[in-house]
């Protein structure tokens, strides 16, 4: 009778793992995602942004595509000192942006002056831990999805931020709090492997 209960069980297991990999969806293409960071206004170096959009649309034809910078894009050339900025978020929206966090550098021109131009921006900023006045400023993170599969971005700006760039005195009322309690709510594929009894 044991035998028998065990088998039952067993196949109960396999059943009910087959009917989940039945419904849980699934990507029908790949997904690549192509990342910057630290640009710094270096439109033209390596393959430059116009080498980036064509490398963006060339991977479209067959693939999901996501594009994401990781900060520090809007300084250090001249093209966005001449702007403050704006040059740059113009060629990003251009080249087809999907998400965003802003880095030390991009407030440089000043707080007030990095909203603005996040306002400009066709893509959103994204950070779990950029405060002011103790309210986030922007989004935790963003969630995109093809085919039904789901895939989170969570954006966390460098604590030392408004230390570390030559903001003005307008992010006084500025933090970079612990990036806590700020994971979207997704929901785990995985386990865990119990850990392994040692001999003794």
């Amino acid at each position: 009778m044991k035998k028998i209960l065990s088998l039952l069980l067993a196949l109960a297991l396999l059943l009910g793992v087959a009917a989940a990999e039945e419904t849980a969806p699934a990507l029908q293409k790949n997904l690549v995602i192509l990342f910057t960071s630290d640009v710094h206004c270096g439109i033209d170096t390596g393959w430059g942004y116009a080498g980036l959009y064509g490398i963006r649309e060339a991977l479209s034809a067959d693939n999901h595509v996501l594009l994401v910078d990781d900060g520090d894009a809007i300084q250090g050339e001249p093209i966005g000192t001449m702007t403050t900025g704006e040059a740059i978020i113009d060629i990003m929206n251009a080249v087809g942006y999907d998400i965003a966090i802003p880095g030390n550098h991009e407030f440089d021109y000043g707080m007030d002056r990095f909203l603005e131009l996040a306002e400009k921006a066709s893509f959103p900023y994204i950070s779990c831990n950029f405060n002011k006045e103790g309210e986030l400023v922007f989004q935790p993170y963003v969630i995109k999805e093809f085919d039904g599969v789901k895939i989170a971005f969570v954006g966390v700006t460098t604590p030392m931020t408004l230390r570390s760039s030559t903001v003005s005195s307008s992010t006084a009322s500025c933090r970079m709090r612990a990036a806590k309690a700020c994971t979207p709510p997704c929901r785990r594929l995985w386990t865990t492997p119990a850990p392994r009894a040692r001999s003794t």
